[in-house]
């Protein structure tokens, strides 16, 4: 990484060596104190409990996000959501029931149950007898990702018209967790 020192005159009126970031234009001083605008980073850290049914289901969890956003009184900065299971998804879409029907067609097609698997085979591996053979969940929660990260904007999630958070459980039913986790000012 390519470095450039500058010097030029801060806020104080005085000049201090600093670098700026081109693609910005933002300067960045050097072993001074931030300016009495900035506001100290803070975070706060939530568990969501969902109950899921059989099977696969999409499950909006945007209302209790927001509400957990609108009582951190955090304004601004990022929300990371994050799934806590191996056969769970997070993704970012439309909460329109017939959307969410062709989305669990769509991933039986593409990851079938009734496909042989190796992780399925319950006798040659390391578990307990009861295991679930659910490798198609597994490869599914791959496919889709287990985090969404949004920005925060003047204390509301910063979403388009449509976009919901949406958990998708692979391998209902079950108890399911979302950590949220809350950054900003």
């Amino acid at each position: 990484m390519q470095r450039s020192e500058i010097w030029g005159s801060s806020c104080d009126g005085k000049n201090h060596p600093g670098f700026r970031c081109a693609a910005s234009g933002l300067r960045i001083e050097l072993g001074k104190r931030p300016a009495a605008h900035w506001h100290t980073m803070r975070t706060q850290h939530h568990i969501v409990e969902i109950a899921t049914g059989p099977g696969i289901q999409l499950h909006d969890i945007t209302p209790q996000v927001r509400e957990l956003v609108r009582d951190s009184e955090i304004r601004n900065g990022i929300v990371a959501v994050t799934s806590r299971h191996t056969t769970t998804a997070l993704v970012l879409n439309e909460n329109e029931s017939r959307l969410l029907d062709d989305v669990c067609t769509f991933l039986t097609r593409l990851v079938p149950p009734g496909d042989r698997y190796l992780h399925n085979d319950i006798a040659q591996r390391d578990c307990p007898q009861d295991e679930p053979e659910n490798a198609h969940s597994h490869l599914a929660a791959m496919l889709l990702g287990s985090s969404e990260t949004v920005a925060l904007m003047d204390g509301k999630l910063d979403l388009g018209t449509w976009q919901s958070i949406m958990l998708v459980e692979l391998d209902g039913p079950r108890a399911r967790t979302v950590s949220v986790q809350i950054l900003g000012s």
